[in-house]
């Protein structure tokens, strides 16, 4: 089901708020009655790679943690109970005292809701011994994306002439917002990038060869904070975990598909207290952006 919500702000300006749930619902991509809608088709239709917001660690990681203290975490995994996807685009139209050129743009945000539970399996040391246990931490995590659309074309013209020219990368949360430092991304094609979560125009977005293969390091706010690289694969996602040295940072290496086109891959913190039997599950997640060509 898709909830409307419009509201009149000044002579031009109209915010559009779409609320969905799981499952393909939405405006047809051959029925543009609005703006709104040719721009809410271009999000769910034309450009969904761009705009991929959800989370990809799912499953139970392949490796196993050490930590001390008296739980020991072996394995842990997101299990998505279910989650809600709002879309908010707010138009502003040409008004009188603009300079010639001008055009509409809309401003878009993107969030989506997880509701769920951290499952860890590991075990309790405390006392001297190795007793197998299952901790189970209820979660909610929110991400955001945000995009500004320009409209260069006519009513007409395909999806009335809306075109997507800026785009951030994807921010997750859980309430609390674990560090994380500087994210840097060195790739075998010869391209270093620094991570800047704001929005960015189309040409900034990172760009590497199909099967470009990256190396990722970042600092997080504690060494001992459970960091793991989600990125697609041949096979769907792969995740891996990323370990910290002596100086205090995450390195990491994986291989991009051959895929042309644009994707995210997830840097995602877990703060090392969440793994235990006394705090409450905290996390922070970006999905960069990217694109091969």
């Amino acid at each position: 089901m898709i909830g409307i919500k419009r509201t009149i702000r000044g002579v031009f300006a109209l915010s559009l708020i779409l609320i969905l749930s799981c499952g393909d619902t939405g405006v047809s991509p051959n029925e543009e009655p609005t703006n709104e809608d040719a721009i809410y088709n271009i999000i769910r239709f034309d450009r969904p790679s761009e705009f991929n917001i959800d989370l990809y660690n799912l499953a139970v990681p392949e490796t196993a943690f050490a930590q001390a203290g008296p739980i020991v975490p072996s394995y842990y995994w997101y299990n998505i109970e279910r989650d809600s996807l709002f879309i908010a685009i707010d138009i502003r139209y040409v008004e009188p005292n603009d300079p010639p050129g001008t055009n509409p743009t809309a401003e878009v945000r993107e969030t989506k809701y997880f509701w769920g539970t951290l499952e860890i399996i590991g075990l309790d040391t405390s006392g001297g011994g190795a007793v197998p246990v299952r901790l189970s931490k209820e979660f909610t995590i929110v991400s955001q994306i945000l995009a500004v659309f320009e409209k260069y074309g006519f009513d007409y013209n395909f999806r009335r002439g809306w075109i997507l020219t800026e785009l951030s990368d994807a921010v997750f949360n859980s309430g609390y917002l674990p560090h994380v430092g500087q994210i840097n991304i060195h790739s075998e094609s010869g391209y270093d990038y620094i991570v800047d979560t704001g929005r960015k125009p189309l040409a900034d977005i990172f760009r590497f060869a199909p099967g470009d293969s990256l190396t990722i390091s970042l600092t997080a706010g504690s060494g001992g904070d459970y960091v793991n690289i989600s990125y697609r694969a041949a096979n769907g996602y792969s995740t891996i975990q990323v370990d910290c040295d002596s100086a205090g940072i995450f390195s990491t290496g994986f291989r991009l598909p051959e895929s042309l086109g644009y994707d995210h891959f997830l840097v995602d913190v877990i703060y090392e207290g969440s793994l235990t039997d006394t705090l409450n599950f905290t996390s922070g997640a970006i999905g960069v952006v990217y694109r091969t060509r």
